[in-house]
């Protein structure tokens, strides 16, 4: 009997452990420390006491986890930046199958063959506006789609984010990686694809989210894309252009808005940026 009683202990110890872990990824993942040592003891487990402390060590995990969360937990900075696909092509950022598109005609016709166009924003986008912001991770993403929809008809589109890159410090040898995209440098301050492949559709056309209103049964869910990096890769497509082609005929622009949290470094490493951003600027010109 009291092997049994060991045997379901261990097993009921090893759930309860394993909710704790869970909740350490979650914390984790809503804090961006990634560096520091597990809460969760080691030694949860004695054989000669049949793993009887194992709920009290765990409970004191989670008290310190709670205390460290209450402790990061600062408001960060509440950014909303406003994207025009239509401004991205003119800047030559946006591809279809590898192919760079710079017109917006040839964005409406790479929809209306069911191909999906590509488009980075990347950490020098965000730079340009607030230069020596770090840990950008995004809230909230709505897409509008200015064009006039005929009664009774949705949009059908379908918008995916294929990898993110968050820098959970202010590090300029990190930033001066991610101005060089092809170069994949290994970095404690860099964390990379956090909940890839997230996908929504797009069916109301104006500032849509791809998620119903809140309606209770989701509560304690993250929204989509909810704290990953706001520096990220995107696909957007059409898999049926042909139920609605009159609505790509009239499609204007695409905007994205994207509601983003950050954090600000000192003003060293803002000036560091800044010349980075310089110093990027005048290769630019000098390869146009």
């Amino acid at each position: 009997m009291a092997n049994i009683i060991g045997l379901l202990h261990d097993q009921l110890c090893s759930l309860v452990r394993t909710f704790c872990a869970l909740t350490e990824a979650s914390w984790r993942y809503e804090t961006d420390d990634y560096k520091r040592q597990t809460f969760i003891p080691a030694d949860l487990w004695s054989g000669d006491n049949l793993g009887v402390l194992v709920g009290v060590k765990l409970q004191k995990a989670l008290l310190e986890m709670e205390m460290a969360y209450t402790q990061k937990n600062t408001r960060r900075l509440n950014i909303t930046k406003t994207i025009s696909l239509k401004s991205l092509v003119s800047n030559h950022q946006v591809k279809a199958d590898e192919t760079l598109l710079t017109t917006w005609d040839e964005v409406k016709a790479a929809l209306k063959c069911a191909k999906k166009l590509s488009f980075d924003l990347s950490h020098q986008f965000f730079d340009a506006d607030f230069p020596g912001h770090y840990a950008r991770k995004i809230h909230s993403l709505s897409v509008t789609f200015p064009t006039l929809l005929p009664p009774y008809q949705n949009m059908r589109v379908l918008l995916e984010q294929t990898s993110n890159t968050l820098l959970v410090a202010p590090d300029i040898e990190a930033v001066k990686s991610l101005y060089t995209p092809t170069e994949k440098t290994d970095s404690d301050s860099i964390i990379r694809n956090l909940r890839i492949n997230q996908k929504i559709i797009l069916s109301r056309g104006n500032d849509d989210s791809g998620e119903f209103p809140d309606d209770g049964f989701t509560g304690g869910q993250y929204h989509s894309f909810e704290h990953t990096g706001a520096v990220s890769h995107w696909q957007l497509s059409v898999p049926r252009p042909k139920n609605g082609p009159e609505l790509l005929d009239n499609l204007n622009d695409i905007i994205i808005k994207l509601n983003y949290t950050a954090k600000s470094g000192d003003q060293s490493f803002e000036n560091a940026v800044n010349q980075l951003l310089e110093d990027n600027e005048s290769v630019r010109k000098g390869h146009d």
